[in-house]
């Protein structure tokens, strides 16, 4: 994992604690693109640093 890669997700982490929900919210929150942060959310699930009850 790369830097840029855990400041993405540390921001990810920020927007699903404060109840945005769909990579679209994310993704205009940390000005990144919803794909970018879907693929970005599968990632973060399958390396289960994901905050727990997100599905």
């Amino acid at each position: 994992m790369t830097h840029d890669s855990m400041s993405v997700d540390a921001a990810i982490i920020e927007a699903i604690e404060d109840d945005l929900t769909t990579p679209e919210q994310i993704a205009a929150r940390v000005g990144l693109p919803a794909p970018y942060v879907a693929d970005a959310l599968v990632r973060m699930r399958i390396e289960g640093v994901l905050p727990e009850g997100v599905s």
